[in-house]
C-alpha cells in the first residue's frame, strides 16, 4: 500500500513538475512580447506600449503587434510540427526544414504567384502582396506533400534508416530549391525576381492580421490533433511492434503526422517564407525539459517555437536598425551549430 501511494505521489510530482515548466515557459513568452512591442526604431516603455494596444492606435499597434503575433503564431507551428515530424521519422534531426517538406512548401507557394497570379509585384514597399491568401496555402501545401510523399517513398522503397531517410530528405529540400530558382530565372523581370527572394530568406513583414488569422486557424487544428495523439505518439517511441501491440497501426499514425505536419508548414511557408532550424531545436529542447510525454511536449514545443522565433526577428530588426536582417538568417545562425553537433556524435536520441 505504501508503495502505491509512493508512485502516485511521484506521478503526482512530476505532472506538476511538467505544468510548472509549461507555465514558466508561457510567461517567459508573455514577457518576450512586451519586450519586441518595446523595442524598435523608436522605444517605448511597457506602460506606452499598453497605452497604444488599448487604444489601437500609434505604431506599436498597426506594425509591431502584427508582427510580434505573427512570430508567436509561426514559431508555435514550426515548434509543434517540428517535435511530431522527429518523433515519426524516430531522429532528432527530422524536421519539415531538413525533410524538404519546407521548400517544397515554398515552390507550390511561388508557383502559385507566379504562374497562376495570386499574389501581385510592385517597385515598393514589400514587394508582393497576397491576393488570394486562401488558395495559396493550397498551393504550398501540394508542393509540401509531394515532397513529404517523396521521402516517404523513397524510404520505403529503400528501407532507408532513419539517419539516411534526413540525407534523402535534404536532397528533396535541394531540389525544390532548385525548382524554386528555376522560377526566378524564367520570371519576366527583376522585381517579379526580388519579390520570390521573400521564400528563401524567411520574412514576417508581410503577414497582417488575415494571414495571421488563417495560420491561427490551422495552428489551433493541428495542435488539437496532435494532442489528441499524443498517447500513441509516447507508444511510437517504445519501437513499431510495441506500438502496434498496443493497437495503434505505425503507417498509418506515420501518414496522418506527416499530412498534418505538412498543411501546417505549408499554411506558414505560403506567407512567412521559409524559416529554418525552430523545430529542430524547439523539439529538441522540449524533450530535454520534459522526457517523452507528448502530452507535455506538443504544447512546449509550441511555447519553445514561439520564444525562439520571437527572440530571433526582434533581434534582426533591433542589431543594426534600421536594417532589418531577415528571421530566416538569424534563426539558422542558431540553427546550423546544433545540427553539426547532432550529425558529429552528440547525443542523437529521439
Amino acid at each position: 500500500m505504501s508503495f502505491e501511494m509512493g508512485a502516485v505521489r511521484a506521478w503526482e510530482g512530476e505532472w506538476r513538475r511538467k505544468g510548472l515548466t509549461l507555465a514558466l515557459l508561457l510567461a517567459l513568452l508573455l514577457a518576450a512580447s512586451l519586450w519586441a512591442l518595446s523595442v524598435g526604431s523608436a522605444s517605448s516603455s511597457p506602460l506606452r506600449v499598453l497605452e497604444m494596444l488599448l487604444s489601437r492606435s500609434g505604431p506599436v499597434y498597426h506594425v509591431r503587434l502584427p508582427r510580434v503575433i505573427s512570430a508567436v503564431v509561426v514559431g508555435a507551428a514550426l515548434g509543434s510540427s517540428g517535435l511530431v515530424v522527429q518523433t515519426l521519422m524516430a531522429n532528432p534531426m527530422a524536421t519539415p526544414f531538413t525533410l524538404g517538406i519546407s521548400s517544397g512548401a515554398a515552390f507550390g507557394a511561388a508557383a502559385g504567384i507566379l504562374l497562376l497570379g495570386l499574389g501581385q509585384f510592385h517597385r515598393t514597399g514589400e514587394g508582393v502582396t497576397f491576393l488570394s491568401p486562401h488558395l495559396i496555402p493550397l498551393f504550398a501545401f501540394a508542393g509540401a506533400l509531394a515532397s513529404a510523399s517523396l521521402v516517404l517513398a523513397l524510404g520505403g522503397l529503400g528501407g532507408l534508416r532513419p539517419e539516411a531517410l534526413v540525407l534523402c530528405g535534404v536532397a528533396m529540400g535541394s531540389f525544390f530549391q532548385a525548382l524554386l530558382m528555376l522560377l526566378q530565372y524564367f520570371a519576366a523581370d527583376e522585381v517579379m525576381v526580388s519579390a520570390t527572394l521573400f521564400w528563401s530568406f524567411g520574412n514576417l513583414g508581410r503577414m497582417g492580421f488575415r494571414e495571421v488569422l488563417l495560420v491561427l486557424s490551422v495552428l489551433v487544428l493541428s495542435l488539437a490533433y496532435y494532442l489528441r495523439r499524443s498517447w500513441d505518439y509516447n507508444a511510437l517511441q517504445l519501437g513499431d511492434e510495441v506500438c502496434a501491440s498496443m493497437g495503434v497501426d505505425p503507417l498509418r499514425l506515420r501518414l496522418e503526422g506527416m499530412g498534418v505536419s505538412s498543411l501546417l508548414v505549408s499554411a506558414c511557408v505560403s506567407f512567412s517564407g521559409v524559416v529554418g532550424f525552430v523545430g529542430l531545436v524547439a523539439g529538441k529542447a522540449s524533450r530535454l525539459l520534459l522526457g517523452g510525454d507528448h502530452l507535455f511536449l506538443v504544447p512546449a514545443s509550441a511555447l519553445l517555437g514561439a520564444i525562439l522565433l520571437l527572440l530571433a526577428d526582434t533581434l534582426g530588426r533591433t542589431l543594426i536598425a534600421p536594417v532589418v536582417i531577415p528571421v530566416g538568417i538569424t534563426t539558422s545562425l542558431v540553427g546550423v551549430p546544433l545540427l553539426l553537433y547532432l550529425l558529429l556524435g552528440g547525443r542523437g536520441d529521439a
